[in-house]
């Protein structure tokens, strides 16, 4: 039996080059599959893919939900960000398949989105700036005495995180879209990330590579709106751990969480590895203001993964990618 019947219908659907779909997109495809099957999303779902990019999640999602969902891509990356192909010239090309009927792309801040969505729909919850109540409490009032509060429809019946969190800015940056996610009453949340560790030899080198990314982010003086096209995007890189953590504060709580490992071929660790071992790394250290130990830090952690690599291919081996942690979320309403 077929394990990805949906494959054949959906790489049409993704601008790509030939000589890559054997050795890139199908490997991409097929983890996304996995967690599609793992995170059991219902067909007819409302599905808000948060950090979609060039939109191949958003493609698989709407496969997911079927003819009778609908799955809104979200991303703040400009339209001529990305290679080989930008972000615009995929995202259109996808809404021009047979799948156009079934998603959108919104090229906007998250916030942005969820109040669009909510003013459009009345029935439907809105987000609430913190600091907005809806009714004050003195001495004299009792809670009993409140009027009921409604429980409006949701404006998503679930958002999704599929490898987006590890690009967030900060931490702060991720504790905001789980409080935003929450304040719109969006009831479940699907997550895919990086396990943060290295469980095999082969994939030291994409576990010290990330670390490396990281730390570079977090020395840079001036946050950056989007990466350059020269230089991978890894930012905050909370290990999944740290990011169910942050969601529980807001009233995430975990309902079902697994762990995969990346089918063969899946080129994410060898990517990061070749970045950090190059001299595009070493240019972007030298962009930043940053402390002789900083400095020092980074050209280490750059040495560990060029060894790690040289490691792993002469003992005939690949690098291979990380593990990845899922998990779905449900809000405690």
């Amino acid at each position: 039996m077929d394990r990805y019947p949906s494959m054949s219908s959906l790489l049409p659907c993704y601008l790509h080059k030939p000589k890559d779909q054997e050795r890139v997109v199908i490997p991409q495809f097929k983890h996304r599959l996995d967690l599609c099957r793992a995170w059991n999303i219902p067909t007819g779902a409302r599905i808000l893919d948060i950090g979609c990019g060039q939109g191949e999640s958003t493609l698989i999602l709407a496969d997911a939900v079927g003819a009778g969902g609908h799955v809104t891509g979200v991303d703040t990356a400009p339209a001529d960000y990305g290679g080989p192909f930008t972000v615009g010239q995929a995202q259109e090309f996808i809404l021009k398949s047979p799948y156009a009927s079934r998603l959108s792309f919104e090229r906007a801040q998250v916030i942005d989105v969820l109040q669009r969505v909510g003013d459009a729909s009345p029935d439907k919850a809105r987000v609430q700036p913190p600091a907005q109540t809806a009714y004050i409490i003195t001495q004299e009032t009792a809670v009993n005495d409140l009027p009921p509060s409604p429980r409006p429809e949701p404006i998503f019946d679930g958002a999704v995180f599929l490898h987006s969190l590890w690009y967030a800015r900060s931490r702060d940056h991720v504790a905001s879209l789980f409080s935003m996610l929450a304040s719109a009453r969006i009831p479940r949340i699907y997550v895919a990330e990086w396990m943060c560790e290295a469980k095999k030899v082969t994939q030291q080198p994409h576990y010290l590579a990330a670390r490396a990314q990281m730390l570079l982010h977090s020395y840079k003086a001036v946050e950056d709106s989007s990466p350059r096209l020269d230089e991978q995007n890894v930012r905050a890189a909370l290990p999944p751990d740290e990011l169910f953590r942050v969601a529980a504060k807001y009233g995430w709580r975990i309902a079902d969480q697994g762990e995969v490992s990346m089918p063969d071929g899946y080129m994410e660790g060898h990517w990061e590895a070749q970045f950090v071992s190059s001299a595009a790394f070493t240019t972007a250290m030298e962009r930043e203001t940053m402390t002789d130990e900083q400095a020092k830090e980074l050209r280490t952690y750059a040495e560990m993964v060029r060894g790690a690599s040289e490691a792993v291919r002469n003992s005939g081996k690949m690098v291979e990618s990380m593990n990845v942690a899922w998990a779905v979320l449900d809000l405690d309403l």
